[in-house]
């Protein structure tokens, strides 16, 4: 919906993009969102897998997808059609590490060597990013 309302007339490519982005952000928040939802009987994608066991394999296949999706997308400017897939693809990838992190519980020991950063330090991160927001946030109002 958002593609359309933004562009009024979307090709297929740009259909199944916007699907598939909007797909992926989901996912994202209902991992971010996990231990909430779980506690109160939410049904996602996210607490069935709690259900069977952790998050391991979800968060796996949800980058797999991002990345896979990410490199999908087709722009007009072809010499910025490299710096906007990076642009989103890290900013993706950073909302499934973040959710990771915050629903660590959910994840087997086995899981966190493969994160690219400790979960020490990606909430040390999270808690100066979130700082810094809130200071530029009320600078700017």
């Amino acid at each position: 919906v958002d593609g359309y309302l933004v562009r009024g007339r979307l090709t297929p490519l740009e259909i199944d993009f916007s699907l598939g982005y909007g797909f992926m952000l989901q996912l994202g928040d209902d991992l971010q969102d996990v231990e909430e939802d779980y506690k109160h009987s939410h049904e996602t994608l996210m607490t069935y897998d709690i259900s069977k066991g952790n998050l391991d394999s979800m968060a796996t296949k949800l980058i797999d997808f991002t990345d896979k999706l990410i490199n999908s997308l087709s722009c007009t400017d072809k010499e910025e059609e490299a710096d906007l897939k990076e642009m989103i693809k890290i900013n993706c990838i950073m909302l499934v590490l973040f959710s990771v992190v915050k629903a660590k519980g959910y994840f087997s020991p086995e899981y966190k060597p493969y994160l690219p950063y400790s979960i020490d330090y990606i909430e040390g991160l999270r808690e100066k990013i979130s700082k810094w927001y809130k200071t530029s946030n009320s600078s700017l109002l």
